[in-house]
């Protein structure tokens, strides 16, 4: 008898850590994911310590760090380049508010397409000198690249751009976005929610860039992993 194949078997497996995949098709991802076994442990051990042992800081923060080591490996990464944040939005927050905009370098490119915290963010930064430039679609509903090199220039800080737009599917060509960035600017790629991996990556290795803020972990990578810590289990039993 034939057995289905590994990635059908790690398909399941993943799919019974979440009681509601039983009863629904979940997609509400964005604002609240599915419950996990994995993660009720994790919270009911989190509660459990604290009633025993009161602020546990020391014991959280060696998971958080053994949590970004472990995401960096699924990324090919090295952990430094891995930040932990409580979302993609507060992490943006934090990048674009650590731009210098004191001289004439404060322009900050955002497309219509952001997500609403990107142009929120972008905008509360007027009141530190920036201005905030949107590129706007045209009729058909797409951004050309063309329309991003129309509005930057010398006096670009910042560029933002997200790959996918939530609100119309439209893909950004974020290659050619990268190529209309001045010298000296910095850009910044809002990746959630969508089949992105190998031309993302691409793209970002084309474009010599070194920062990604992402919220998802490419599926594969994701299957691979699960698949080698079933090998390692089957192994040491």
């Amino acid at each position: 008898m034939s057995q289905a194949p590994p990635s059908t078997r790690v398909g399941a497996a993943v799919r019974a850590e979440f009681p509601i995949f039983e009863s629904a098709t979940y997609l509400n991802s964005c604002s609240q994911g599915a419950l996990s076994h994995r993660v009720r442990e994790a919270v009911e051990g989190w509660l459990a310590g604290w009633d025993e042992n009161g602020a546990e800081w020391d014991f959280w923060v060696e998971r958080n760090e053994a949590f970004r080591a472990a995401v960096a490996r699924l990324l090919h990464a090295e952990a430094d380049d891995v930040a932990v944040t409580t979302s993609v939005s507060q992490g943006a927050s934090g990048l674009v508010s650590a731009l210098d905009l004191r001289g004439e370098r404060n322009r900050i490119v955002i497309s219509e397409y952001e997500f609403p915290t990107i142009g929120q963010i972008a905008h509360a930064q007027e009141l530190r000198g920036a201005e905030v430039v949107h590129v706007r679609p045209d009729a058909d509903g797409s951004i050309p690249p063309e329309r991003f090199a129309e509005a930057i220039d010398e006096r670009t800080a910042l560029v933002c751009c997200t790959a996918l737009s939530y609100r119309s599917g439209h893909r950004h060509d974020v290659a050619a976005i990268a190529e209309a960035v001045e010298p000296g600017s910095s850009a910044a790629v809002l990746v959630w929610e969508n089949c992105w991996a190998t031309p993302f990556g691409s793209a970002v290795r084309h474009a010599g860039g070194q920062l990604v803020a992402s919220g998802q972990i490419p599926t594969q990578a994701l299957l691979a992993a699960l698949e080698e810590d079933s090998r390692k289990e089957t192994a040491g039993g």
